[in-house]
């Protein structure tokens, strides 16, 4: 075997990887709402949520009480209004609900999601009372059923850190392609990786870990994507995120355009970014460490957003096509098989979510994506912009 052979094989794992996630993740349906049975037995676990809020005033207070709603006696809600020039925080008060404390927090310099987490977790730790999960819940997410957290807390007995489902719903038509990205890669893939290699990554919204891992959690930090690398740093010492299908917690697309090509552009740039700068050197410590969960989540994170990473595909494929390289039948087999599979999930999503799809806007969505990849090299968007609802 040639030393041109084996880079091309290797340059295949994080597709084959890819391609088996699609493909196991068909046997289980996936609904847009978790089925809770009304019968579900409690277990005595006491809980805290942060859930960090900038300017959220619009959407703060249903999130606040869909959670609030399901909370026992004795758990908490922390809502941390952060660098607010809205009234988020009197909207939270206005609802005088037992058992949720707000949190105003202003630096102009440590600006961020990661930054809000870390002022709401120290509050807890530095309270008397120990709670024995918590969780983060973004401040425009409702739990789709009643009884979730119930099954949150029956998860605590056997896990350390997981994920609840969480999806974004299609606002309007220009959302559409978007929302169908992020139904693939928090929702299909995810379930494709928890079956293959016993865990997820974090997601943003919807995570819970126990006291018992309280030690390697670290929040404090200006990156874009801040959830994904606290996942990582955690799947490193061996603890890993489960995937918990059976709980959905709901968002929705953002439905002006430019604010929807901003959430993007900031999502896939701190993608890239940790793709670009930190996938090697993590793998090599997962090689050294012999942590072989850790290193194929470095495979999964190092496939690009699905619709980028088809579209350099194609464009990849049809170069060695021209140049008349062997090598080429390899991605053209890979490609005929992929395609299938993405038609599946997505006649599977617009059954689910009852949705219609236009052919424009899968050439609109693909022509935001390459301008987030342009703007990325030209060194644009790396710093965390909070987006409009």
């Amino acid at each position: 075997m040639t030393v041109e052979s084996v880079l091309v094989w290797l340059s295949l794992i994080p597709g084959i990887i890819l391609l088996a996630e699609l493909a196991i993740s068909l046997i289980k349906k996936i609904e847009p709402q978790a089925n809770v049975s009304s019968q579900v037995t409690k277990y005595e676990c006491s809980l805290a949520i942060i859930m960090p809020a900038h300017n959220e005033e619009a959407v703060v207070e249903k999130s606040v009480q869909s959670v609030h709603s399901q909370l026992s006696i004795g758990d908490l809600l922390v809502v941390v209004a952060d660098n607010c020039t809205d009234d988020t925080a009197k909207a939270v008060r206005s609802l005088n609900l037992e058992g949720v404390i707000i949190l105003e927090r202003f630096d102009s310099i440590h600006k961020g999601k990661g930054f809000a987490l870390s002022y709401g977790y120290n509050y807890l730790i530095q309270k008397e009372e120990a709670y024995d999960l918590i969780g983060i819940i973004d401040a425009d997410c409702l739990f789709a059923e009643q009884g979730s957290i119930d099954l949150i807390k029956q998860e605590c007995k056997y896990e350390d850190l997981f994920q609840v489902r969480y999806l974004m719903k299609s606002n309007e038509n220009n959302s559409l392609m978007s929302a169908f990205a992020w139904y693939l890669k928090t929702s299909v893939r995810s379930v494709g990786m928890n079956k293959l290699f016993g865990a997820c990554h974090i997601q943003g919204s919807g995570f819970f870990f126990s006291s018992r891992v309280m030690n390697l959690v670290d929040f404090a930090s200006g990156s874009i994507v801040e959830d994904l690398e606290l996942g990582l740093n955690m799947a490193e010492e061996k603890v890993f995120c489960k995937y918990l299908s059976n709980v959905t917690l709901l968002s929705v697309m953002p439905s002006d355009f430019y604010t929807l090509q901003i959430q993007k552009s900031r999502w896939e740039v701190g993608h890239l970014n940790v793709l670009l700068n930190e996938s090697f050197p993590r793998a090599l410590r997962a090689i050294k460490n012999l942590n072989p969960r850790y290193f194929f989540l470095i495979c999964d994170l190092s496939i690009p957003p699905l619709v980028t990473y088809l579209i350099f595909l194609t464009i990849f494929m049809f170069t060695l096509l021209i140049m008349g390289s062997v090598i080429s039948s390899i991605y053209l087999v890979y490609f005929l098989a992929i395609l299938p599979l993405i038609y599946l999930h997505w006649r599977r999503f617009c059954k689910s979510f009852n949705v219609n799809f236009e052919f424009i806007q899968l050439v609109t969505y693909s022509k935001i994506k390459l301008k987030v990849v342009i703007n990325y090299f030209n060194k644009k968007a790396r710093v965390w912009n909070k987006t409009k609802r």
